[in-house]
């Protein structure tokens, strides 16, 4: 097995995704399973992923392919102003779908 060394000064941290959860307080939705919904971008890479199981809606945003297709070059101010604009095209797909499942009466 190869051993592999870090050089400090070349190596960055970063941020692929963020894993989100929201207790949902609906009347019975704690027993209620919704299918899954999925945001793409234009390339056809998931930006967020939607599930709702047992009362909780759980997503998975993909902050790089928000902003871009691949994850090469550390993000940058633009990017950030970007992704601050993907910000309420998110927010809406979540909308859309607790609307959806959840009809206002």
């Amino acid at each position: 097995m190869e051993k592999v060394r870090l050089n400090k000064k070349k190596c960055q941290q970063g941020l692929d995704g963020m894993n989100l959860e929201l207790a949902l307080g609906l009347e019975d939705v704690e027993y209620r399973n919704l299918p899954p919904a999925e945001l793409k971008n234009d390339a056809g890479n998931t930006i967020v992923r939607i599930e709702c199981i047992g009362g909780r809606l759980r997503a998975y945003a993909n902050v790089v392919h928000c902003i871009r297709s691949d994850n090469v070059k550390p993000f940058g101010i633009v990017d950030m102003i970007k992704l601050e604009q993907m910000r309420g095209q998110v927010t809406d797909f979540i909308r859309e779908y607790l609307q959806k499942h959840f009809p206002i009466k």
